[in-house]
């Protein structure tokens, strides 16, 4: 029999946000416990379950055969379905899901009874803690339904529409803290690729990196962009004027108010011409290619509804390459091709068309997807007639049957790097216009007939300056390497156990400045109580330990960081940096009472666990150490008898490491 109760398998807890860093996870920590129940598990239902969720998420699969370590599947499902709304919504997801007996370990509600609750540590962007716990909610909400019978084969069907209307209900609350657009999504999973730290400042600005030799991003906006140069940029008007009076050729244009007022100046400007907002980005808003005054009309009132300012511009009759520059130098360069297909002379084109949007590849306009699906819109239709060609036409091999008019990705185009096949002078150009906007990145838009040869022997115009270019996919991993000093780190020493000499932290920098005496460098230290740059405190008194770690990280002064931790608060809050390089272990005062040893052994592994270069020991720790699990990177040396030496020379031979590192 059926029933309408939900029996719940699984229960979210407790779930909880940790801002700082776990061994292996490269952001702030979600930690959720889960009540598992398995007496009520229906081993019958996984099956229909797995189906479902595979069904609702097009990257579930791919997140459920991730989790393999996971032994229980209905926890492996509703993670895999967590990671898949993640990853709809705009998030950077990391396929990292552990148990964490750390936290809470693996409890029996009654001894011998199949109750338990299990607590799981998984990777979660600042400000978007909250989407994991939505996403969970769900999962476990319609997993438990489907476990006690309230969905099922045949209630399925009906309930679909509703289940799916309610799955995109949720991920659109999920979006509100996800990073904005694809750049910055991809800035975060370059860093990741090459071990950049990085934390979210607000919003959607950035940091990578710690101290001074971190840099903030906003998109492709850097903190070294110019605010005038991006309002200059923004503005079509201005930077068509200011470039023009800079000698570097542009497209000819006018502001037009209305749409009979663009018809009239595009009678007079010669048709083609383009219709275009003045302060829109990506595309948006922009027609090209408009060959009669009933085009010019239409197009003015869809830009309209954009931008209270409309640019008419004569269309320059070329290429459209878009040419990356980078503090004055050109990086990468494209040839931006409209949508449209390409005959095989065996496929209508309608046919080629599905081929071409069945491409995994291509997703639906407005996605994260690299390239856009194209649909059969009036513009199609009108070039379509334009080439005396029908959706049942077959074109023959090699033909290129144009579907829209601008070359831009976001409408279904496509692109091919050409940086080693262009010419000098259009490069220089390119770099120019960058130049003299005092943009430090930049994506300038180029019209030319065939960028292999010199725009001063076929003519070019630059028809726009973007401050905030869109990124290939490639690029940020590119942008990060050029941006940042040593990947972004800084030395950093963690200390763990008791400090006798109550003078240490003098002594630190004093020491420091010796070695470093040729630099002008300042020393970060914090402890429990106190938060210094050199000798200088800058946190006020009761400042819990990571935000004061925080805030030594992010200010640009800091050019090494000494943390010293004498109890377990980094358990609740994390460590500060995601990854320790020289770790100095030391006793705490009694180590005959037991208790105190194991807190002491406990926290010193959960350290250990997240260092990868080098452990300096005290030679009292001489039998504990075989209780402890080093990784096998780690190098483990005997503590140097001066501590303020042993410190600076860990900070000198990092900063060394860094520097070698970054050449290579």
């Amino acid at each position: 029999m059926v029933t309408d109760l939900v029996q719940e398998v699984l229960k979210i807890s407790k779930a909880r946000h940790i801002p700082g860093y776990f061994p292996g996870m490269p952001q702030a920590v979600f930690a959720v416990s889960i009540d598992c129940d398995w007496s009520k598990l229906q081993q019958s239902s996984l099956a229909y379950s797995h189906a479902y969720f595979a069904e609702l998420l097009p990257s579930y699969l791919e997140q459920y055969a991730k989790l393999s370590a996971l032994q229980d599947i209905p926890l492996r499902q509703i993670f895999a379905v967590c990671l898949a709304m993640l990853h709809q919504a705009g998030y950077p997801t990391i396929d990292t899901v552990r148990q964490e007996l750390r936290l809470n370990p693996t409890i029996p509600s009654i001894k011998g009874s199949a109750r338990l609750t299990k607590t799981f540590v998984m990777p979660a962007l600042s400000m978007g803690q909250i989407a994991h716990q939505f996403a969970l909610e769900w999962a476990a909400k319609n997993f438990n339904q489907w476990q006690s019978g309230q969905l099922s084969q045949d209630r399925h069907a009906d309930a679909y529409p509703q289940i799916k209307a309610n799955l995109s209900a949720v991920i659109k609350r999920m979006e509100v803290h996800a990073p904005l657009g694809q750049n910055s999504l991809r800035f975060i999973q370059a860093a990741q690729q090459l071990n950049i730290p990085y934390v979210r400042v607000t919003a959607n600005v950035f940091q990578f990196g710690w101290g001074r030799n971190a840099r903030w991003l906003d998109s492709s906006f850097t903190d070294a962009t110019p605010n005038i140069s991006a309002r200059l940029a923004r503005n079509k008007v201005a930077t068509s004027r200011f470039l023009r009076n800079m000698g570097i050729p542009v497209c000819q244009q006018l502001i037009v108010k209305s749409a009979e007022e663009a018809a009239e100046e595009a009678k007079k400007m010669g048709f083609p011409v383009v219709i275009k907002p003045s302060d829109q980005d990506g595309g948006r808003g922009v027609f090209v290619g408009l060959k009669n005054v009933e085009g010019v009309r239409q197009a003015f009132e869809e830009a309209k509804k954009l931008s209270s300012t409309i640019l008419l511009e004569k269309q320059f009759i070329g290429q459209d390459y878009r040419i990356q520059v980078y503090q004055g130098q050109a990086y990468w360069a494209v040839h931006r091709i409209p949508g449209g297909v390409v005959g095989d002379g065996e496929h209508s084109i309608e046919e080629l068309l599905v081929i071409l949007n069945a491409h995994p590849l291509r997703g639906e306009p407005g996605s994260n997807a690299l390239l856009k699906r194209i649909d059969i819109n009036q513009e199609a239709s009108d070039l379509l007639t334009e080439q005396e060609l029908t959706l049942k036409s077959i074109p023959h091999l090699g033909q290129f049957v144009r579907l829209r008019q601008a070359a831009n990705v976001a409408s279904g185009g496509s692109i091919v790097p050409v940086l080693e096949f262009a010419h000098p002078d259009n490069i220089q150009l390119a770099e120019r216009a960058a130049r003299v906007m005092r943009l430090d990145l930049a994506g300038i838009d180029l019209l030319i007939p065939d960028i292999r040869h010199s725009w001063l022997e076929s003519g070019a115009a630059i028809c726009e300056v973007n401050a905030q270019p869109q990124m290939s996919p490639h690029l940020p991993l590119e942008i990060l390497n050029k941006i940042l000093v040593c990947r972004g780190r800084i030395p950093v020493v963690v200390v763990f156990g008791s400090i006798t000499d109550s003078d240490w932290r003098s002594k630190v920098v004093e020491q420091y400045k010796q070695v470093f005496s040729d630099r002008n460098l300042k020393l970060g230290m914090i402890d429990a109580s106190s938060c210094y740059l050199d000798a200088v405190p800058i946190t006020a008194k009761g400042t819990d330990m990571y935000t004061s770690a925080l805030a030594l990280l992010s200010d640009p002064q800091t050019s090494a960081l000494v943390i010293h931790f004498t109890d377990s608060q980094f358990l609740n809050s994390g460590i500060p940096v995601d990854q320790i390089e020289s770790l100095i272990l030391l006793p705490e005062n009694n180590f005959s009472d037991p208790e105190l040893r194991g807190r002491w052994l406990f926290r010193a592994q959960f350290l250990l666990d997240m260092c990868i270069q080098t452990v300096h020991t005290a030679s009292e720790l001489s039998g504990l150490l075989p209780e402890l699990k080093f990784p096998p990177s780690v190098i483990s040396k005997n503590m140097m008898t001066n501590f303020a030496e042993l410190i600076c020379s860990e900070l000198k031979r990092q900063s060394e490491h860094h520097l070698n590192a970054a050449k290579t």
